[in-house]
């Protein structure tokens, strides 16, 4: 048996949360496709579509981060027959998440206050076995319902439960070493012993279509797994670890169990607990293994360390010397395959070493040398981030893209102003080490601040300024200039603009913003929005002519007509048309630089005369009269 695994520096490896819990279920709508499952550090669940063989992006949403866990994510498991997926985090609370068209939302809340040793499905889906610190286990349908509940005496110790294939019975390891065996109504079936150590863990596989028999798999503190295959057996099979055991689950059809050690090793047993595969992984040291899964029915497997993760793909038996030679040089190549077009080989090696460079887990998140490019453009495909601060204070913001239930840096916004709401976007740095989490807001002008100062501190202060640009100009290497955007208003706040810092990468106007309001509220509050729509016809400069203008009342924004944005980017727009509506925009863009009204204007301007307000009637037939005019 051989596996051959990804590159590992594509940015989908890596999140910024530790991995937890790794659970895969199938999508039986659509063979060779799958959901996986993710429990992260910071107590967000994701699930994130995964494709066995390189499939066309439908630009759909591939990516879910579930919040509402409080604490970390200690298992999540799936009901592979009603696709829902449970979570349990730290504190014993379970959510049981089911899928509503493009979302997903809990259906089920689970809080007893104590925390859970131990959760699983039933392999017919219709039940759910949870284990308890306090010795309480509960059998409960997916519906919500308690079939089944005891508490066992304090003098037992419950430490693991697992459901035979069949539905019909389920396992209850103990800290003495018993297994008890019960009904899938909590009825006694028989108890047994094979060790003293107390049971860890415990893993029934499927039945096995050759001999249709399961193996019951138990882990015991000792780092021992005894294999079993019958109740009645006298004698389990045997394998001895040398260090300890992280976790282990079978495969889909029960013929190899695979399990991770903290000595960064990935073990792979067969039916008769012997060693098949043995293999360190390429993951950081630093970081012990947390998780582990089987994906696509056993034909891949997925091993997470920290944030970071290895999947690989199992080519079962004895390999073809094709698959393995292809392999070598594909890692030869870097792990990628942009020279392949250079060698002197067939076609069909080629495409043999391009196939390689496919990822199993889905991710549209670009590389750090496509990253300016990817936020400089527009794209068919919606993304979902999030906004977070760095730090309390700090006036600085990261974007994140949502992935495997964590989040990758993109973007990182900065207020350079303390009186005036000015930032400045620029790509998060390469390293992963933002440049400065202390308060990164700049008092422009100094002087317009008055403060009590001799010339002793004025020195001092100018000296550091000298020393620390002299350390930065010939000691320090120099660092790129990331800013993109900046985004800056006025005094009042009504009026913001967003132009470029990179021309070489964006026009320099991309849009504005301009707030009026009404002091004697006798109309509605308006909102005018310019926007440079990317990727549209260009101009001699390079720049693009198309702009999106949006004259809104705001109690009225939610209900605009979007069908008129596509008649207005639309492609054949002849360039006569396009020079009107640029003349039409700069008209609209420079009008009314003081953001008032016109009732607001003659308010201020003659204060000493009286303005009669409007009555209700004429106030309502204004609002009726403003109309929604795209540009």
């Amino acid at each position: 048996m051989k596996i051959t695994w990804e590159s590992g520096d594509w940015p989908g490896a890596r999140i910024e949360p530790a991995i937890t819990y790794l659970a895969w279920v199938a999508q039986t709508d659509r063979p060779g496709h799958g959901l996986l499952g993710v429990g992260s550090d910071s107590g967000s669940v994701g699930i994130t579509l995964t494709d066995l063989h390189p499939t066309d992006d439908d630009n759909g949403r591939y990516n879910f981060n579930l919040r509402g866990h409080h604490s970390a994510i200690c298992m999540v498991t799936w009901n592979r027959v009603q696709t829902k997926l449970a979570s349990c985090d730290s504190s014993g609370v379970i959510y049981v998440w089911v899928r509503n068209d493009d979302r997903w939302s809990v259906e089920l809340v689970n809080d007893r206050g104590v925390k859970v040793r131990d959760l699983s499905w039933s392999p017919c889906g219709s039940s759910a076995l949870i284990c308890y610190e306090d010795n309480f286990v509960l059998i409960g349908s997916s519906t919500g319902q308690r079939i089944w509940s005891n508490s066992f005496p304090t003098a037992i110790t419950v430490t693991a439960g697992v459901w035979v294939p069949d539905s019909r019975q389920l396992v209850l390891g103990f800290a003495s070493g018993n297994i008890h065996v019960l009904s899938d109504q909590g009825a006694n079936i028989t108890e047994r012993s094979f060790t003293t150590d107390p049971i860890v863990k415990l893993a029934c596989s499927p039945t096995n279509t050759k001999d249709d028999r399961w193996i019951l798999a138990m882990l015991t503190s000792s780092n021992k797994i005894l294999m079993i295959s019958a109740f009645d057996q006298i004698d389990p099979l045997v394998y001895g670890s040398a260090h300890t055991v992280v976790q282990m689950q079978w495969n889909s059809d029960g013929s190899i169990l695979a399990l991770i050690n903290t000595n960064h090793e990935l073990v792979m047993l067969d039916r008769e607990a012997r060693v098949i595969h043995k293999e360190t992984l390429a993951l950081p040291k630093d970081k012990p293994l947390s998780a582990l899964t089987w994906a696509h029915e056993g034909r891949a497997v997925i091993v997470a360390a920290g944030g970071h993760l290895a999947i690989g793909k199992l080519l079962l038996g004895v390999p073809f010397l094709f698959d393995l030679v292809t392999y070598e040089l594909w890692r030869y190549l870097g792990s990628e395959s942009k020279k392949v077009d250079s060698l002197p080989i067939p076609v069909k090696e080629k495409n043999a070493l391009r196939s390689l460079d496919h990822h199993i887990i889905r991710c549209r998140i670009p590389r750090l040398d496509d990253l300016c490019s990817f936020v400089c453009s527009a794209s068919e495909a919606r993304c979902y981030c999030t906004i977070k601060p760095l730090s309390r204070g700090s006036h600085s913001y990261v974007l994140c893209m949502e992935h495997l239930g964590g989040l990758v840096p993109l973007l990182v916004g900065r207020q350079v102003n303390r009186f005036l709401p000015q930032f400045h976007i620029s790509l998060h740095p390469s390293d992963g080490q933002v440049l400065s989490t202390g308060s990164s807001a700049q008092v422009e002008d100094l002087s317009i601040i008055p403060r009590p100062s001799n010339g002793r501190n004025s020195l001092w202060r100018r000296s550091k300024r000298q020393l620390r640009a002299l350390m930065s100009r010939h000691v320090r290497p120099p660092r790129p200039d990331l800013r993109l955007v900046q985004v800056s208003s006025n005094v009042w706040c009504t009026r913001f603009s967003i132009t470029s810092m990179s021309p070489k990468y964006l026009p320099d106007f991309l849009g504005q913003v301009v707030y009026k309001t009404s002091v004697l509220h006798l109309q509605p509050r308006q909102m005018t929005i310019d926007m440079a729509v990317l990727g549209g016809m260009q101009d001699r400069t390079g720049s693009p002519l198309f702009f999106l203008t949006m004259h809104e009342n705001i109690d009225d924004f939610e209900a605009s007509n979007l069908h008129s944005i596509s008649s207005c980017t639309s492609p054949a727009t002849s360039e006569a048309e396009v020079d009107d509506l640029a003349v039409l925009v700069s008209q609209q863009r420079f009008r009314d630089d003081d953001g008032l009204t016109r009732e607001e204007r003659a308010l201020f301007l003659s204060a000493h005369h009286y303005v009669q307000p409007w009555t209700r009637e004429e106030s309502l037939r204004h609002r009726h009269k403003e109309h929604h005019r795209w540009c």
